[in-house]
Order: C-alpha cells, then structure tokens, then sequence
C-alpha cells in the first residue's frame, strides 16, 4: 500500500505538468488536470481492492469480486458519469465516476475478507470441486 501512496501522492502533485506532457494548449492542461489528479486517487483504492481481491481468488471465492467489479463500474461509474449529461455536474461527474469505479469494489471486498465468509465459500468450492 505504501507504494500505492508514494505513486498517487507524486502524481497528484505532478499533476499539471502530467497532463501537459499529453496536451499542448494550456487551457486544456486546465481542463486535463483533474482527470489526472482523479487517476491518481482512484488508483489507492485500485490498490486495495487488488489486496481483497487476490485472496478472495486465492481462497476460490472468485465470483464475488466479479460482481462487486461488476458493480462498481455498471452499477455506480456509468450512472454518476450519466449524471454529468443532465445535470449542471457535467465533467465533475466523470471525475467522481473514476473514482466510485474503484471505491465501491475495494469497500465491498474489503468487507468480504473481513467478514471470513470467504473461508466457507472457498471450502465449498474445494469440496465440489467447481
């Protein structure tokens, strides 16, 4: 997690000049900032979530994470970044999208290996060989 940390904080504050290195405009530096700094962010909870996930897998428990993948990007990114189209969000919405596209899976497997429901699903799927 701590390289997570280092590489989010460094992008965040490199940020402008990030974005610079892929648009010539500055105005459009303005504009592509956020959506770096929105990167940035997401990627911590991308890291997480990397953790809850490869031990629900290594336990066998892989239909899980799909879903909460699933969910995430379907169930929470698409319709926040839909809101930016009809209400006055607009772009902000998309920067909020990238960022519950990683929150909600890494919040939900993370509470799936905490619970330890995960060791019986594993056990189950060991037992029946599926």
């Amino acid at each position: 997690m701590t390289v997570y940390v280092v590489a989010a904080a460094a992008v965040l504050a490199l940020s402008p000049w990030i974005a610079g290195a892929f648009v010539d405009d500055p105005a459009a530096v303005g504009v592509a900032t956020p959506f770096v700094a929105a990167a940035a962010v997401s990627v911590l909870f991308l890291g997480v979530d990397g953790s809850a996930t490869g031990t629900l897998r290594g336990a066998g428990d892989t239909r899980y994470p799909f879903v909460t993948s699933l969910l995430g990007r379907y169930g929470c990114a698409l319709p926040v970044a839909a809101l930016g189209l009809v209400t006055p969000l607009g772009a902000t919405a998309l920067l909020v999208a990238m960022v519950a596209e990683t929150v909600v899976p890494a919040v939900l497997n993370v509470r799936r290996v905490r619970s330890n429901r995960w060791k019986a699903a594993g056990r189950r799927r060991a037992a029946t060989g599926d």
